[in-house]
């Protein structure tokens, strides 16, 4: 009795495309976005870091800030106590307590779009011109 082999080699070449299609597949997926935005919907607001350094009679920082979440890292770079307060908006933020002398500290602030005033709070420094008015602006999305 003889059997008829010719047929293995055929089932061997299809379980092999199969399994190279399935291994296309894995790749494709892999190489794929994890997550997308359906059209119209918003993503959240991306969040911004400003550095900001206070020197005895200035306040330097950029004078333009996009809106959204916004972490100022403050660094008192002068020879006295200063301190940075954001106003406008209706935001009202101070670091609390002052910084001394090359002292830092953070201050966390969501800036909507419109004009703010940064300002050193310790008394008399303001009137001296330690202050400077940013402008925040809409993000593009």
């Amino acid at each position: 009795m003889r059997q008829n082999i010719s047929h293995l080699p055929k089932k061997r070449f299809k379980c092999g495309l199969a399994a190279l299609a399935v291994l296309a597949l894995l790749s494709l997926a892999a190489c794929a976005p994890a997550q997308s935005t359906p059209a119209g919907a918003t993503t959240a607001p991306q969040e911004n870091t400003v550095d900001v350094t206070l020197v005895d009679g200035t306040v330097q920082m950029p004078a333009s800030l996009p809106a959204g979440p916004t972490t100022l890292n403050v660094t008192n770079n002068g020879t006295t106590e200063h301190s940075l307060e954001v106003e406008g908006q209706g935001i009202e933020a101070a670091i609390e307590p002052h910084l001394q002398p090359g002292a830092s500290g953070t201050l966390e602030v969501d800036l909507q779009p419109g004009t703010y005033e940064f300002y050193c709070p310790v008394p008399g420094h303001r009137e001296d011109g330690m202050t400077l008015d940013v402008t925040v602006t809409e993000t593009g999305g």
